[in-house]
């Protein structure tokens, strides 16, 4: 496939995120002003036949190109990649983003499930990455390699503490770049040989095997909703569902959110429901996480 007129999205789904990867689509389409075609790869290993009509009901109206890439035992055994690769879990999926999609492909943009898209994401597509395999921006929250939830054993590895951390929920890629490198099977290898210090699942390795071979983007590009100071091109929602619809955030959460999830196959209401679920769900690991450290202090 010669993607030279064409943009590519890529996504990693499972039947839980799927109701927010239809609203951040949404808000993807609703923004781009571009004439060229585009391609949204969905790279699964558990989608339902419901969620994957839902899915490409949304690209499809919006003339683009729905693709359904399903990750399998048989498909990893056939990569041209160490056996570590047999035992990833979809949250590493990331990793092989260069070695599932077509071989065409030169670039590719890379997009987490819990966000919302309020730019033109043709000007994401258009950076100019140099001689770097991929682009990112600097994670807003765990700004440097010496924050205790980036890099804990960034001393060991000879990692200077102020280098900037980056943010992999949205990424901008060179396919043969980042193929050309190894960068997947040395990441594979980073997290094998530092299991005991793994903060952030794949995030970690890349920030570890690629110090200084990223390309760092505006960091409006991937901001979470208590930085205030910028207007967001992305708005990531990481890690803080819990607090969408309270009080604090009200003036935070973008308003065009539930209007992007009416768009879409679910609907307002059921997007509203699944939210305040989850916040439910959250509330109650929060509350059980603080009794078990109850206990363990009153030993």
């Amino acid at each position: 496939m010669n993607d030279k007129n064409r943009i590519t999205i890529a996504c990693i789904n499972n039947n839980e995120y799927t109701i927010f990867t239809a609203v951040m689509l949404e808000s993807l389409f609703a923004n781009y002003k571009g004439s060229m075609a585009v391609d949204v790869y969905f790279i699964h290993d558990n989608l339902t036949t419901g969620n994957k009509e839902k899915l490409e009901y949304i690209v499809k109206k919006h003339n683009a190109t729905a693709h359904f890439v399903f990750i399998n035992e048989v498909m990893l055994r056939n990569l041209k990649i160490p056996d570590i690769y047999a035992k990833l879990q979809v949250h590493y999926y990331k990793l092989i983003i260069p070695y599932v999609l077509p071989a065409g492909i030169k670039r590719v943009i890379f997009l987490d499930s819990d966000m919302v898209i309020l730019e033109d994401i043709g000007k994401l597509w258009d950076v100019d990455l140099g001689n770097s395999a991929f682009a990112a921006a600097q994670d807003s929250r765990i700004r440097v390699m010496s924050h205790d939830q980036a890099i804990r054993n960034y001393r060991q590895l000879g990692i200077p503490a102020e280098s900037h951390y980056h943010n992999t929920g949205v990424m901008l890629i060179d396919m043969n770049k980042w193929r050309n490198d190894k960068i997947s099977a040395t990441a594979l290898e980073c997290l094998e040989v530092n299991k005991n210090y793994v903060h952030n699942r794949e995030q970690y390795a890349l920030n570890v095997v690629c110090l200084s071979a990223w390309k760092e983007l505006d960091g409006r590009w991937n901001q979470f909703p208590e930085e205030t100071k910028l207007n967001p091109y992305i708005l990531h929602f990481a890690g803080w569902w819990v607090k969408v619809f309270t009080k604090d955030y009200k003036n935070i959460f973008p308003k065009a959110f539930l209007e992007y999830a009416a768009k879409t196959k679910w609907g307002r209401g059921t997007v509203e429901e699944e939210i305040e679920r989850r916040v439910k769900i959250r509330e109650a690991k929060v509350f059980i996480v603080k009794i078990l450290r109850f206990l363990k202090l009153k030993k």
